[in-house]
């Protein structure tokens, strides 16, 4: 029992620790190809409107319906926000605490078969992990997803045919939570039921575990197909499974799957590999093993590049390496888990300062009430989870990158020319229309991102809208001239072009999300 609490306790704390180092957001999802965590400001903008709007049943990210994902990673946040405060701990308490549950049943897991030795071993390579570490403590899907995914794991390796007590509804309740937070990215669980129940056993573990994971994930996809029907069709199932899924963008020159993935693997953590590999010579845990083919299996099938998506993979690989340390050998995953984190830290924490951000903070706190855009955006979308008034964005728009997609915002008028920003009047009544048809009833993500093709067009809309505030990196400081509003120094590499009208103050709390 000590154990236990020490393996909960000593994750939450290092999760907990390492999370206040960084702000919302400013965190490197993949430090190989330097891309930061978008993904954080998505959900916890989403979540804290859903605390304070009040609107829990259908998402929204800046006024329009965001059903990329199923809710469970937004709810828990903001159910935490609204018992607690708008906060950074608030916002990723429930992958911290999912992280800590994680490393729990992780050592439980080994702690039957292999003792309190590896079982130590297999937590400490899981710290070790850079993945873990980093999206453990982040407001996104992946840390509940993986909590949901171990305990469907967990619950197998103790008991294959899910024959004992009510192991099988267990199975089916944590299979419908990973659905429920991340939809498919459940299926390998099913999947390893399928292949390592008892003959006798598949099909009715199958259909008793399939049937409780059912209903609890289904009642929410059934009430958005009639409720919002058109919009979570586009991008619920035609753009993130079907598009991202199978068809994804590609660049020239990118790397397969298996290239994509092994080589980011072996230059963030290659030790997890030569420790599973010992491991495996060892002993072999079939769950384990299965699972992580599976797991493999359904990232090499998905098209869409990923990094976190190790993050499930490298936990399993932790439960296959286990076994091989016992005695001395437990000094080396106490020697990496040190070394892991610490890299991970390296990594991180120069973006505790960026500029970004920290230009965004200083005008959170000027308490104005004019709409703020963002030209050449760089925050990653922390401004989406600010306190502001309104935001939008001006970027400049390369036609070549430009993404086919069943949800068309241009259509709708989310994402607009220049020249239709200036005319809004001649187009609005169309882009209402639209938006009407996929089951919007409301004007205010019309003009969301502006798309300009140069910097002359960026110009003109600065000085047609005096009424609006401009935050641009400096090194645009040229198309402030001849602009109708005060040029102040925000930042370091920033500069907002103030509107000298000044709408209605609000009072802020800023600073609470870094």
């Amino acid at each position: 029992m000590p154990h236990r609490f020490a393996v909960f306790f000593l994750t939450v704390a290092v999760l907990a620790a390492t999370s206040w180092l960084s702000p919302i957001s400013a965190v490197y999802t993949n430090p190989v190809e330097k891309i930061r965590a978008q993904d954080e400001s998505f959900y916890s903008s989403i979540a804290l409107n859903m605390a304070f709007g009040g609107e829990w049943l259908s998402p929204k990210f800046l006024n329009r319906f965001a059903f990329n994902k199923p809710p469970l990673a937004i709810w828990l946040p903001a159910l935490f926000v609204k018992l607690s405060s708008p906060s950074k701990l608030a916002l990723r308490a429930p992958s911290i605490l999912a992280g800590g549950l994680t490393a729990l049943l992780l050592f439980l897991w080994i702690v039957r078969t292999e003792g309190v030795q590896p079982a130590w071993a297999g937590v400490l390579l899981l710290l070790s992990d850079y993945w873990f570490s980093t999206l453990g403590k982040l407001a996104m899907t992946d840390s509940l997803l993986l909590a949901a995914m171990t305990a469907a794991y967990f619950l197998l390796a103790q008991d294959r045919g899910l024959e004992k007590g009510h192991n099988v509804i267990w199975f089916g309740l944590a299979t419908g939570l990973a659905m429920l937070t991340k939809s498919v990215a459940a299926l390998p669980a099913l999947l390893a039921l399928a292949i390592l129940a008892p003959r006798n056993r598949k099909l009715p573990a199958l259909l008793i575990a399939g049937s409780v994971a059912f209903l609890i994930a289904a009642p929410w996809h059934i009430y958005q197909l009639f409720a919002h029907g058109n919009w979570f069709w586009a991008e619920y199932v035609l753009d993130e499974h079907l598009g991202w899924g199978l068809a994804a963008p590609t660049r020239e020159g990118q790397p397969g799957n298996f290239i994509f993935y092994s080589s980011t693997l072996l230059k963030t953590c290659p030790w997890l590999v030569a420790a599973a590999l010992l491991g495996i010579w060892q002993k072999r845990n079939w769950v384990a093993l299965v699972a992580a083919l599976l797991t493999l299996a359904c990232m090499l099938i998905f098209q869409f590049h990923n990094a976190t998506y190790l993050l499930g993979f490298n936990a399993l690989l932790a439960v296959a390496a286990a076994s091989w340390f016992r005695g001395w050998r437990l000094v080396l995953p106490i020697v990496l888990a040190v070394v892991g984190l610490g890299l991970q830290i390296k990594a991180n924490l120069p973006l505790r300062e960026n500029q970004a951000i920290a230009a965004l903070e200083n005008y959170c706190t000027l308490e104005r009430g004019n709409e703020l855009r963002i030209v050449d955006p760089d925050d990653e979308l922390y401004s989406a989870a600010l306190p502001l008034a309104r935001v939008g964005y001006i970027y400049r728009e390369d036609s070549a990158l430009r993404r086919q997609s069943p949800l068309d915002f241009r259509k709708m008028g989310i994402v607009i020319s220049t020249a239709d920003y200036l005319n809004q009047s001649q187009k609005l009544a169309g882009f209402q229309a639209e938006l009407q048809q996929m089951g919007l009833f409301s004007t205010a993500p019309i003009a969301t991102l502006i798309a300009a093709r140069s910097e002359l067009e960026i110009q003109k809309v600065i000085r047609a809208k005096s009424d609006i505030d401009f935050l641009l990196p400096a090194a645009l400081l040229p198309l402030a001239e001849g602009a109708p509003h005060r040029i102040v120094s925000i930042s370091k590499s920033h500069i907002l072009l103030e509107s000298f009208t000044s709408e209605t103050k609000h009072s802020h709390a800023c600073g609470l999300l870094r």
